[in-house]
C-alpha cells in the first residue's frame, strides 16, 4: 500500500485518454469514456441526461445510478413555489 501511495503521490493525475476525431462532432459515452460520433446509436438516462452506447440500454447509469438507460422518463423537474 505504501509502494502504491508513493507513486500515485510522485505523478497525481485524474485524466482519462479518449482517442477521438477532433474535427467530427461526438459525445463521450459515460459508460466507456469512448466517443458517440453524429448519427452513430446511442441511448441516454432519463434523469442526468448522460449518453451511453446502445448497449447499454436497460442497463443502470453509472454517472447518477438512480436510473435505467434509454427509460422513457420526463426526467428531473423542478418548480419554483
Amino acid at each position: 500500500a505504501k509502494k502504491i501511495k508513493a507513486s500515485s503521490e510522485r505523478s497525481p493525475q485524474d485524466k482519462v485518454d479518449i482517442e477521438f476525431d477532433q474535427f467530427a462532432e461526438f459525445d463521450v459515452c459515460a459508460s466507456t469514456y469512448t466517443p458517440i460520433y453524429g448519427g452513430s446509436p446511442s441511448a441516454a438516462c432519463p434523469f442526468d441526461g448522460s449518453k451511453h452506447h446502445s448497449e447499454f440500454k436497460g442497463k443502470l447509469c453509472k454517472v447518477c445510478e438512480v436510473c435505467e438507460i434509454g427509460a422513457p422518463a420526463s426526467g428531473i423537474r423542478l418548480f419554483a413555489s
